[in-house]
C-alpha cells in the first residue's frame, strides 16, 4: 500500500511540474497577449518571492469563442480566458483574495481586458450575436458587502469589451 501511495505521489508531482510550464500548452504560441500576461506574472512571481509560476488546473487557460466570430487558430478558438484563480506562484498566491483573482479575457490573441472575479461563465442569448460573459464579483463591485451576490455581464465588441458601469435603477429616485 505504501508503494502505491509513493508512486501516486511521484505521478502527481511530475504531472504538476509538467502542467506548470505554460509555454508547453498546445497552441499558446498563437496568443502573444496571453504569453505577455503569463510572462509578466512569472516575472512578478520571481521578483516578489523567488518562486515559479504554476498553472495547476485546466481551467487556468481556456480557449473559447468570446466574440462570436467563430475564428480559429490551429483548430482552437482564437479567444482565450486566463483565470488567475487557478494560477499561482510556487511560494503562495500573489493575486487572489476574497473577491477572487484577476481574470483576463483575450480577443484574437492580441487584445485583452481583465477584472477581478470568480468562476466565470459564457452564455449565448437569442438577441445578441456575441456571447455574454458572466463574471461573479466581490459584493463591493455592486455597492454592497463582500458575500453579497454580484455578477458583471461583459460582451466582446469591436476588438474590445462592453459592460454596464454602475447603472441606476429606473425605480430609484432621481437626484435633484
Amino acid at each position: 500500500m505504501l508503494r502505491i501511495t509513493a508512486i501516486l505521489c511521484l505521478i502527481a508531482t511530475s504531472s504538476q511540474a509538467q502542467d506548470s510550464d505554460y509555454r508547453s500548452f498546445y497552441g499558446i504560441e498563437n496568443f502573444p497577449k496571453t504569453l505577455e500576461i503569463l510572462d509578466s506574472a512569472a516575472a512578478e512571481c520571481t521578483a516578489q518571492s523567488q518562486g515559479q509560476l504554476e498553472v495547476l488546473d485546466e481551467r487556468a487557460l481556456t480557449w473559447i469563442d468570446l466574440d462570436g466570430d467563430a475564428q480559429m487558430a490551429d483548430n482552437m478558438p482564437d479567444d482565450m480566458v486566463i483565470d488567475f484563480n487557478f494560477i499561482f506562484c510556487s511560494t503562495g498566491n500573489l493575486w487572489g483574495g476574497t473577491g477572487g483573482a484577476p481574470v483576463h479575457f483575450v480577443l484574437n490573441g492580441t487584445t485583452s481586458a481583465s477584472w477581478t472575479g470568480g468562476n466565470w461563465d459564457v452564455v449565448r442569448t437569442r438577441t445578441l450575436y456575441s456571447p455574454v460573459i458572466l463574471l461573479p464579483r466581490h459584493g463591493s463591485a455592486c455597492d454592497g458587502y463582500g458575500a453579497q451576490p454580484c455578477v458583471q455581464a461583459i460582451v466582446a465588441y469591436e476588438d474590445g469589451f462592453s459592460t454596464v458601469r454602475f447603472p441606476e435603477s429606473s425605480e430609484e429616485p432621481q437626484a435633484e
